[in-house]
């Protein structure tokens, strides 16, 4: 009986604890993005709109060095959801009458 109870209480811990590491990578924009500027020199290169209206936000070194993806809602948090390094811009074909 004690380990059915500690199990259940320990899988009922799991979700609790990815939803604090979750939370510890938001913060509001302005502060998420003054941050990966100055410890990682990014700065925005790329932007959309989800269709849910989250802003999502790819901030990177333009030298092709780190790069992080940010999700931010209406509200103006933003989350950290990605990041990596060696990044690489690759310019849009745009088709016109020589395309």
């Amino acid at each position: 009986m004690w380990r059915s109870l500690i199990c259940a209480v320990a899988m009922a811990a799991i979700p609790i604890q990815v939803q604090a590491a979750e939370q510890s990578s938001c913060a509001p924009r302005k502060q998420v993005v003054s941050h990966l500027a100055a410890k990682f020199g990014e700065e925005p290169v790329a932007i959309g709109v989800s269709d849910s209206g989250r802003l999502i936000e790819i901030l990177a070194d333009r030298a092709g060095g780190t790069f992080t993806v940010i999700l931010t809602t209406p509200q103006g948090l933003s989350c950290v959801v990605l990041t990596g390094d060696s990044w690489q811009a690759r310019p849009i074909a745009t088709a016109g009458p020589d395309a």
